[in-house]
C-alpha cells in the first residue's frame, strides 16, 4: 500500500510525507496473506482482455479526478 500511496502522491504532485508501516502495525478484523498479489492470468485467459499496469490506470482515474 505504501507503493500505491506514494504513486497517488508523485502522480498528482502532492507534497506529503508517508510514513509506511507494516501490517501488522495496522490491526484490523481482516486477516492478510503475509505477502498476496493478485493474478491476473485467468482473467485474461477467461476473457480475453488485456489488463494495463495499475500505474497506467492510476494516472488515467487521476486525470478523471483532476477533472471534475
Amino acid at each position: 500500500m505504501f507503493d500505491f500511496a506514494q504513486a497517488i502522491m508523485e502522480m498528482a504532485d502532492i507534497d506529503c510525507k508517508l510514513n509506511p508501516i507494516e501490517s501488522k502495525d495496522f490491526p484490523t478484523a481482516a486477516k492478510r496473506p503475509a505477502y498476496s498479489v493478485l493474478n491476473k492470468a485467468k482473467i485474461k485467459a477467461d476473457f480475453g482482455v488485456e489488463i494495463p499496469h495499475w500505474r497506467i490506470s492510476l494516472k488515467a482515474c487521476l486525470s478523471v479526478i483532476k477533472n471534475i
